[in-house]
């Protein structure tokens, strides 16, 4: 994880390009932008305040399965899909 400080600290302060940073530090460009991006999003200023260690930057970055939004699937209703396959023409696309 200390990359995580690294990288935040080459695109603040050194002004580096994401592609400069994932070369210098060996990790893919897609990965850095999603640092930089997961950052900027929850308000990560470079200097980071002295409390701030690598746990608490995790923490702000990747929040738990239960910080997430709640994003839960509504099951179609199956018996009415099958009543309305039986009328003529209906078709599995018209119905989704």
């Amino acid at each position: 994880m200390r990359k995580i400080t690294t990288m935040l600290r080459l695109h603040f302060e050194a002004g580096l390009s994401y592609r400069q940073i994932a070369t210098s530090q060996d990790v893919g460009y897609g990965t850095v932008t999603n640092y930089i991006k997961r950052a900027k999003a929850a308000g990560v200023s470079w200097p980071l305040p002295p409390e701030c260690g690598e746990r608490e930057l995790s923490a702000l970055l990747f929040p738990s399965a239960s910080q997430r939004r709640d994003t839960t699937f509504v099951e179609p209703d199956f018996a009415l899909a099958q009543i309305e396959l039986k009328r003529k023409g209906m078709t599995l696309l018209l119905l989704w």
